[in-house]
């Protein structure tokens, strides 16, 4: 009886530890509870998400002209779960925050039921982790991430996504129709970058995946949330992105457009773009509009808003203002001098000017003078006037025709026919718009660069269309290399001039900073102590960068190390200006001196 009851015991007491070890492991054994936002997109029940965040910029309602508060997002590549960021991201960053380029790994317990994660908890602070370009910058492990830049030349496949959902909110136009608005009527987001880009750059239709659920670049999806309770457009395009992560469409495009019903609470705005990113998307009864389409996509490609004194959208000659007209058969505009300076595509014919050291005689003719096949060797579109202590303008010939037909008729007077000229600095800004130059007249800027000279651009004479000419435009320093209309037409030297034909030139250390020993230096610098010069020529690369400072012009050749590029706001190779548009590349400044064998400007 005693050996049984020990055994008894022995038996109870088995069991009570293995009912305690059963609490104990049930909370790990049983199912994750659902993310509360996992109805708008499931990837949210994952233990954290991958993203690129993003400043989302829109154009408002036409005649508005409101301040766009910084809108951060951050959104997983192949359609997965978008957040929104709020709170204090300067603190929170601590640092420059590149759109596109900046990456986060987020707890998914950090996102709350309306898929916002607050910057300002501290949490967020200590449990997210932060990478600028994929390297761990701030906090937490290590992770591979795609850094997005601007691409102004190629052919780019397009998705349409045409959202509906359950309750029968649709957008007014069917998935054919829209096709049609996108890529293939007369005027179309498509047909329009096409010519402004002097057919470098192109959109097309996605193709239509292994499922073949894309019909000429449209795909009809239908999501299981009521979009009229939705809290932001970002709700629309999340729960768009559940749907399309479940097709099997593969890498059939580049771009995607997201057209939301009408009952979508778009604010003030009629679309958004994530500048540097991939996503565009609309509301339904501006979604076929030309100008909207384009506006948003050229925040994709880097584009930020053209602007005059304190409005946003000040600038009506190009598709980054905001003045506009939305309906579908309106929006032949292209982009003004900044932007089209940029993007590089007619980098053939810019020309660069430093009032300190030259003036300018110029003919400046339009875009649609290029697309007429009206333009000659000697002709420029665009002229960016610089020096290292002022912001740069630029300027170029806008006429109302052509592909630049269309403009509000409230502005016409003002900017149409006119050298319309921008003060800007890199991507990154808006521009701004600061003359409008009709025949006989000129822009004055005082004590230009710290000369204490005034600087001046005049214009004068300006040909009545694209197919009778050009405007003859001065460019001069008063006092320095003062100038008349009555001199002849010339260009600026090939050594103030980099173009994507250069031709020798002589000579000169680039002034793109390095890193050496991971300290920005240049080739001032390296030559800034002569005893130590030879030492410093000596470090890896330095030689073939400054190569007049370290006496190794004689060989024509790039430089060996990773220069600093204002325009891309990150590191770049020589190799990396050959790799891809080449010609608008070597046009950026200083990399014309830096890489002397690819851009062929060896003497």
């Amino acid at each position: 009886m005693i050996s049984s009851s020990k055994s008894s015991r022995g038996i109870i007491s088995a069991s009570l530890l293995f009912c305690v070890f059963l609490l104990l492991a049930l909370p790990s054994m049983a199912a994750r509870k659902p993310h509360p936002a996992s109805h708008m997109h499931r990837g949210l029940n994952k233990d954290s998400i991958n993203c690129i965040v993003y400043i989302s910029a829109g154009v408002t309602v036409t005649g508005t002209d409101a301040s766009i508060p910084d809108r951060l997002s951050c959104s997983a590549h192949n359609h997965g779960p978008t957040v929104i960021l709020t709170g204090d991201h300067d603190t929170f960053f601590n640092t420059e925050l590149l759109s596109g380029q900046t990456s986060l790994i987020i707890p998914t317990d950090l996102v709350s039921g309306n898929r916002e994660v607050d910057l300002n908890d501290p949490s967020s602070f200590e449990r997210i982790s932060v990478f600028i370009k994929g390297q761990r910058h701030l906090r937490g492990s290590m992770s591979t991430k795609r850094s997005l830049i601007a691409n102004y030349d190629g052919s780019f496949k397009t998705l349409v996504v045409r959202i509906s959902d359950t309750n029968g909110n649709s957008p007014t136009h069917s998935a054919t129709e829209l096709s049609r608005h996108v890529f293939s009527d007369e005027l179309t987001m498509a047909t329009q970058y096409r010519a402004c880009s002097n057919d470098k750059l192109r959109f097309t239709p996605a193709d239509g995946g292994s499922t073949n659920v894309i019909k000429n670049g449209v795909v009809d999806v239908t999501v299981d949330i009521d979009l009229r309770h939705t809290y932001s457009s970002s709700d629309c395009y999340t729960a768009a992105d559940n749907v399309l992560s479940d097709l099997d469409i593969g890498d059939t495009h580049t771009y995607t457009m997201y057209i939301c019903p009408d009952v979508v609470d778009f604010g003030n705005y009629v679309g958004y773009g994530e500048t540097g990113g991939t996503k565009t998307c609309y509301l339904d009864r501006h979604g076929s509009s030309p100008f909207v389409q384009m506006h948003e996509l050229g925040h994709n490609l880097q584009f930020f808003h053209s602007g005059e004194g304190n409005s946003e959208y000040g600038d009506p000659t190009g598709i980054m203002g905001g003045m506009y007209n939305s309906d579908i058969h309106w929006g032949k505009m292209c982009f003004n001098a900044a932007k089209t300076w940029q993007a590089g595509w007619y980098s053939d014919h810019h020309s660069t000017v430093t009032p300190t050291n030259e003036s300018y005689i110029g003919n400046i003719v339009d875009v649609n003078s290029v697309a007429l096949g009206g333009i000659n060797a000697n002709d420029d579109v665009v002229v960016k006037v610089q020096s290292a202590d002022e912001l740069s303008l630029y300027f170029m010939l806008h006429r109302l025709e052509g592909i630049t037909s269309d403009m509000k008729e409230d502005y016409i007077d003002t900017y149409a026919d006119k050298i319309n000229i921008q003060r800007w600095g890199y991507s990154g800004i808006s521009s701004k718009a600061i003359g409008h130059l009709a025949i006989g007249e000129e822009y004055i800027q005082e004590d230009w660069s710290n000369t204490g000279k005034a600087l001046h651009i005049k214009v004068c004479s300006i040909a009545k269309s694209s197919t009778d000419g050009g405007a003859k435009v001065l460019v001069y320093l008063d006092g320095a290399n003062t100038i008349t209309c009555d001199g002849p037409i010339r260009t600026v030297a090939p050594t103030m001039n980099p173009t994507s034909s250069q031709g020798p030139r002589q000579c000169q250390d680039s002034t793109l900073k390095i890193k050496v020993n991971s300290v920005k230096r240049t080739c001032g610098w390296v030559g800034k102590k002569p005893e130590q010069t030879q030492l410093r020529c000596q470090k890896p690369g330095v030689a073939s960068h400054c190569q007049k400072t370290c006496g190794a012009c004689m060989l024509c050749r790039d430089s060996g190390k990773r220069f600093e590029l204002k325009e891309t706001l990150d590191y770049q190779s020589c190799s990396w200006v050959e790799r891809t548009s080449k010609k608008s590349r070597c046009m950026m400044e200083g990399v014309a001196d830096t890489c002397r064998r690819t851009c062929g400007t060896c003497s």
